[in-house]
Formats: C-alpha cells, sequence, structure tokens
C-alpha cells in the first residue's frame, strides 16, 4: 500500500489500465511480450501474403517438368540432343496428346453428347464433384453460358511438361455483349500412362486478361497446395529470431544485474 500511495496519480491510472488489460508488472516482461507480439505480427503478415500467392517452387518447377512459356499452335524449336532436347521432345508430344482431349472434352460438355466419356477424363477427386447424371440433365456443367453452336477454339498452352499441361481455351461472345469473352482453364496430368483432367476453371476476359495471361488461383504449377516442407525455412527463421531476442534479452539483464 506503501508503494502504491507514492505513485503519483498519473501512475497509478497507468498501473491500472495495465492490470485491466492483463499486461505484466515487471517492465522486463512487458519488453518480452511486447517483443513476442512483434515476431509473430510480422510472421502472421508475411502469411497472409505468401499462402494465397501460387507456389512456383515446388515439385512441379523442377527441371523436366512444365515450363511457364506460353507455346502457340505450330512454333517450333531446335531439339537438338541431349537431356534438354528429350525433355523438350517430351513436352511437345505431351501438348499433342492433350490438346485433342481437351477439345474432345469441351465439345462433349457444349454440345451435351458423349458425356460419358468426357466425364471419364476427369481425375477421381473430380468425378465425385460432377455427377454425371447431373451433366446428362444439364445441370453443374463445368463450362456454362456457352451455346451450343459455338465455335470450338484452339488451346492456347499456358505451361507444358511431360507429364502437366494447362491450356486456355476463349470462347468469344458476341461483340454487343459487354462481359467479354469466357475462357476455360483446363489442365491435363499423366498418371499410370493416362492422361486426365485434374483442373478446371471458367472465368472472363477483359481488356486486361485474355487467353495468353488467364490464370485463375491453383491452376499454375506448383500452386495446387502448400506443402508442410514449403514451411519449414518460415518456421525456424521465425525460432532463430526469438532465439536472438531471448539472449539479447538475457545479456542485457545480466548487465544490468551487474551494474546494480
Amino acid at each position: 500500500m506503501a508503494a502504491r500511495a507514492a505513485l503519483r496519480p498519473d501512475d497509478a491510472g497507468v498501473e491500472d489500465r495495465r492490470a485491466r488489460i492483463g499486461l505484466p508488472a515487471s517492465p522486463r516482461l512487458r519488453r518480452r511480450v511486447a517483443w513476442i507480439a512483434l515476431i509473430l505480427g510480422g510472421a502472421g503478415a508475411f502469411a497472409l501474403v505468401a499462402v494465397p500467392l501460387p507456389n512456383h517452387g515446388g515439385p512441379e518447377a523442377k527441371p523436366g517438368v512444365p515450363s511457364l512459356t506460353s507455346t502457340e499452335p505450330g512454333e517450333t524449336s531446335p531439339l537438338g540432343s541431349g537431356p534438354d532436347a528429350a525433355t523438350e521432345r517430351a513436352r511437345t508430344k505431351a501438348v499433342a496428346t492433350v490438346r485433342p482431349l481437351a477439345g474432345q472434352f469441351v465439345t462433349a460438355v457444349i454440345r451435351r453428347r458423349d458425356l460419358a466419356a468426357a466425364h471419364s477424363l476427369l481425375i477421381p477427386q473430380l468425378r465425385s464433384r460432377y455427377s454425371l447424371s447431373d451433366w446428362q440433365a444439364g445441370r453443374d456443367l463445368p463450362l456454362s453460358a456457352v451455346p451450343k453452336t459455338s465455335f470450338i477454339p484452339g488451346a492456347t498452352v499456358a505451361f507444358s511438361g511431360p507429364k502437366l499441361v494447362g491450356l486456355v481455351m476463349n470462347f468469344n461472345k458476341q461483340a454487343a455483349d459487354s462481359s467479354g469473352s469466357i475462357l476455360l482453364a483446363i489442365r491435363l496430368r499423366k498418371a499410370s500412362g493416362r492422361w486426365l483432367i485434374d483442373y478446371l476453371r471458367q472465368g472472363h476476359g477483359s481488356r486486361s486478361v485474355s487467353e495468353t495471361n488467364f490464370s485463375p488461383s491453383g491452376f499454375s504449377p506448383g500452386s495446387q497446395s502448400t506443402s508442410l516442407s514449403a514451411w519449414w525455412p518460415l518456421l525456424l527463421g521465425l525460432l532463430g529470431l526469438i532465439t536472438l531476442v531471448a539472449l539479447v534479452e538475457f545479456g542485457l539483464s545480466g548487465r544490468r544485474r551487474g551494474k546494480g
């Protein structure tokens, strides 16, 4: 009580506010809490920025798998010889294989025919999401608002690899329709010797978005999900920073004790 009485009114008010919000009375503990809050806040801000961004540094970005350069129909390049040439040949073969499959799938969905064959081109996860009976009834189709008489366009290659190819199709709507064209991102993956569709996403074109740069979330290689291993550098860096702050605080406390 005597120590409390020695406080000035302003100091007493500050102490009361600290007590109400649960802050420790010790200045040293308050500094440590502030440091930890600052570190966790910085890590949280970094996570909010890092998580939504596509991860292009995952397994799919290793040499020999998808290239993010666009490849138009008829575009060729000298192959030469060696590992790079073999990879390029495999990539070219992959693109040539998946183009007809994508065209077959899109044609079936728009024309509402051969839907069973189109449904069989989906990976099991997408088959469980899309019901064949719904498709046959005209419901829950992955490509909507496209008339049955629409021209089936060629596909622009967004990225390609021996076992993964991403394509984008542009369905131009009438010029009087200001909403722009309809874009479809479709990705095919080779597994157990068979190419299957593992990603479908419809979007709309605009003055700044076309089939050459349409890249919805999860479409590009490595952006499907973020594995736990991708977070280890962040976690280790956070632990290292906390350890450094604790050591600095311990050293300063030791100096203060020595002076006292």
